[in-house]
């Protein structure tokens, strides 16, 4: 009985600290991310003005949000890595997009504009400019579409 109390007051104290760690983003100078989202940005919005940079600590390492003036929005891994490019009105960076994506959406989508795309270690999700979003797994097979 005594174990399974224990267990329950960790997981109790895990959740207690995970909630502290909730919405506690704060702004920080475009200086402040890591390398490799600066250089992304840099390279991939050349004259676009950032707005905004925001760190999102957490027990797993902090994440960080770009926005820039243009509409676009950003989001890094802990190590500055890209994990979701949202723009309005235009293309996201087209050598950002898998090949075999821009294939699917020439192919099967009739060529629409590629507004938003996200990844994690399982999937692609691309959000079109007809109103689709497409999911993929990591062999580029679709998995999923909404309207």
């Amino acid at each position: 009985m005594k174990k399974i109390a224990m267990m329950l007051l960790g997981t109790a104290a895990m959740m207690v600290s995970l909630a502290a760690y909730a919405d506690d983003d704060r702004p920080v100078k475009f200086s402040e991310l890591p390398a490799a989202a600066q250089t992304f940005v840099n390279s991939h919005f050349e004259g676009v003005e950032v707005l905004l940079a925001k760190k999102d600590p957490s027990l797993l390492g902090a994440t960080y949000e770009v926005m820039l003036a243009d509409g676009t929005e950003v989001e890094f891994d802990r190590e500055g890595a890209w994990v979701e490019v949202e723009r309005r009105g235009y293309p996201v960076p087209a050598d950002i997009v898998p090949a075999e994506i821009v294939d699917y959406v020439n192919k099967y989508q009739h060529g629409a504009m590629i507004l938003g795309i996200e990844r994690d270690r399982q999937s692609y999700e691309v959000k079109l400019g007809n109103g689709f979003e497409v999911k993929f797994d990591k062999q580029f097979r679709v998995i999923d579409i909404d309207d």
